[in-house]
């Protein structure tokens, strides 16, 4: 370059090189993600989309990008590293490239055609708890059965539970996983397909449940999509000119509830969204035995703590919403991420109870009442 500029120019021009393609983009590709393979030797998932260059495509490093997972260290606060910050703190090789800041003329990028991913309700059905062979072997059905057994053995039998918690399966059309080929690991894992008011069926995460607790498998492998690997027999539905387009978990009931509730909850966990409604209505039925005209409130799930956003929460407008976060840090990140909803409010409970020492950090509701 001819002129000397500062570091910061340098850094902000340098950065307007690079972005982070979107699916559909002809650069978009996925790495292993370096934090995610130094904490586990055994780590194979392609789960890290680098930040690259708007003409060649090429990786600007391979640790400048964005992790799928929230909980990743180079996703501080659900914001990875950028390029502008790492040319800010790489001050050798902003100068390397200087030279690109005069000679390459960005083209403005296309903007890619993309297709709303949706998933074939002749594809889910089969999956349903309507198939009985399915729950035999959900290992969340047995996991939750198994809960709701040891917290009300006085209360009811655990014949009577199987058939409490597989209507609840029904309510909120938790699928089961088969795969009779490369993904055999998977088999007989809860697949919380995510139908919006529309009763579209937007996309299915694939999680493996231990079936003596109901506590998740942490292990490698134990989480998916059905649109990255597809069900048994059927390819995987996501294809380069397809867009996820995530809703709430359990969504689909307020279809054919809207006319009889005005409060909904919303949670970070599929489970516990089932369990919760489970729960509200067992104690209803200990106050009053009678439950026939009781509307148990709707549990809504989000799947994460960083899927919170105010586009999920859009066809909740019409309800007065109460969102209950884990406790730890997920309190401040769903208030910064309702602020300004009028029909929101954050319950901090958990928060409150992890603050007087009741529970730990990243606790939820489930973890406190069983």
């Amino acid at each position: 370059m001819n002129k000397q500029i500062s570091g910061k120019s340098l850094a902000y021009r340098l950065s307007q090189l690079y972005y982070l393609p979107k699916q559909g983009d002809r650069f978009k590709h996925k790495t292993q993600c370096p934090a995610c393979l130094s904490a586990s030797s055994r780590w194979t998932a392609r789960c890290f989309t680098p930040f690259v260059h708007v003409t060649t495509g090429e990786p600007l490093d391979p640790t400048v990008g964005y992790c799928d997972y929230a909980s990743c260290p180079l996703n501080a606060n659900n914001s990875p590293l950028t390029p502008y910050e790492y040319f800010l703190n790489n001050r050798l090789d902003a100068e390397r490239l200087s030279h690109l800041v005069d000679d390459c003329a960005c083209p403005p990028r296309p903007l890619p055609k993309l297709v709303p991913l949706r998933i074939p309700w002749e594809d889910v059905k089969p999956s349903l708890s309507l198939n009985p062979s399915c729950v035999d072997f959900n290992t969340l059905f047995l996991g939750l059965v198994g809960m709701f057994c040891r917290k009300y053995s006085d209360l009811l039998p655990s014949l009577v539970w199987r058939t409490v918690v597989n209507e609840m399966y029904g309510t909120y059309m938790v699928g089961t996983f088969h795969n009779s080929g490369q993904y055999r690991n998977l088999n007989g894992s809860a697949i919380f397909w995510e139908i919006d008011e529309k009763l579209d069926v937007r996309e299915g995460k694939i999680m493996q449940f231990n079936p003596e607790t109901a506590h998740r498998v942490k292990d490698n492998g134990s989480i998916n999509w059905v649109g990255n690997i597809g069900l048994d027999g059927k390819k995987n539905y996501v294809r380069d000119n397809t867009q996820r387009e995530h809703c709430l978990f359990g969504l689909h009931i307020l279809a054919t509830s809207c006319d009889k509730v005005d409060k909904v909850y919303v949670v970070e966990s599929q489970k516990t969204a089932i369990a919760m409604r489970i729960d509200s209505i067992l104690a209803e039925r200990r106050r009053c035995r009678d439950t026939q005209s009781f509307e148990p409130p709707i549990f809504l799930a989000t799947g994460g703590c960083a899927m919170l956003r105010k586009d999920l929460l859009a066809p909740l407008s019409g309800f007065c919403v109460e969102v209950i976060p884990d406790s730890g840090k997920a309190t401040e990140h769903w208030r910064e991420a309702v602020a300004g909803m009028p029909n929101v409010v954050v319950n901090d409970c958990m928060e409150r109870l992890r603050m007087s020492g009741a529970c730990g950090e990243n606790a939820d509701l489930l973890d406190v009442l069983f």
